[in-house]
């Protein structure tokens, strides 16, 4: 019934074993006697079994093993790992940090690049000028006949007014409104409904079509990131007044480094 951290034991006058260690081996004694509690006596032979490391360790020393290289280099090593651990538990900012609306909200709008395409749709067209031509040529479209196929079969060959444009990424603001919308309806690769335009009639595939990203579509992911900015933001502060507490200094600056051209380099092979 000890505290965790009463003495149990002291190890050749140097290490100490405390209440937690032994209390850790309370169940592997029951299990080993087969009883529901261990004895006075077992508890002592507890203690013993918890010192036996401890021992190894003095017995180690007066051997001179601790002044081996590669003893010396692991000990280096692992005292270094736990004095990172220690120092690096200060490192994280807020965990329970929840972005509000508005900073959701603010991020998106001030990277509405990433989220909203200002030209969705990549297109190809034929213009022409007769609409009972259009009808038929926008017909032979939906067949699966390439536009530029029909341009050459009707314009050039036929001498027919048919134009056929590789257009390109469009937007809204590029093209009439009707040509827009009769685009924006059909999937990757299909034919779109015959559009009427001032300038004509037109017979539209639409190669591509990229969506834009709605503010409550991508509200969790702009979430995350605004806790990782956070946690960075923390830990560059955790760095630098560690840096500061300990005078910590890069003397000098890095130097130039240039990459010969891959002709010149030698082979490393």
């Amino acid at each position: 019934y000890v505290d965790d951290r009463e003495w149990c034991g002291i190890v050749n006058g140097k290490d100490t074993l405390d209440g937690a260690l032994i209390k850790s081996l309370e169940e592997p004694f029951r299990r080993r006697y087969k009883v529901d509690s261990t004895t006075a006596e077992m508890r002592r032979e507890m203690i013993i079994a918890a010192s036996e490391p401890y021992r190894i360790v003095e017995e180690a020393r007066k051997r001179g093993y601790d002044t081996l290289p590669g003893v010396v280099d692991r000990l280096d090593y692992l005292w270094h790992t736990k004095a990172k651990a220690l120092i690096l538990q200060k490192r994280r900012g807020n965990e329970s940090y929840d972005p509000s609306d508005a900073a959701i909200e603010k991020y998106y709008n001030d990277h509405i690049d990433e989220y909203v395409v200002e030209k969705p749709l990549t297109i190809q067209h034929l213009k022409v000028k007769d609409s009972a031509l259009a009808v038929f040529l926008h017909a032979q479209a939906q067949t699966g006949i390439e536009l530029y196929d029909l341009a050459l079969d009707y314009g050039e060959a036929q001498g027919y007014d048919v134009k056929f444009e590789d257009v390109g990424k469009i937007g809204e603001k590029d093209v009439d409104r009707g040509y827009y919308r009769a685009a924006l309806r059909v999937r990757d690769g299909s034919i779109a409904d015959l559009a009427t335009t001032p300038k004509g009639y037109f017979v539209i595939k639409v190669l591509e079509r990229q969506r834009s990203k709605t503010l409550p579509s991508v509200t969790g992911t702009i979430r995350g990131i605004l806790r990782r900015i956070d946690q960075r933001r923390a830990w560059m502060d955790f760095r630098d007044s560690l840096y500061q507490e300990y005078d910590v200094k890069f003397p000098g600056e890095l130097r130039n480094v240039s990459v010969p051209v891959l002709s010149e380099r030698k082979d490393l092979r």
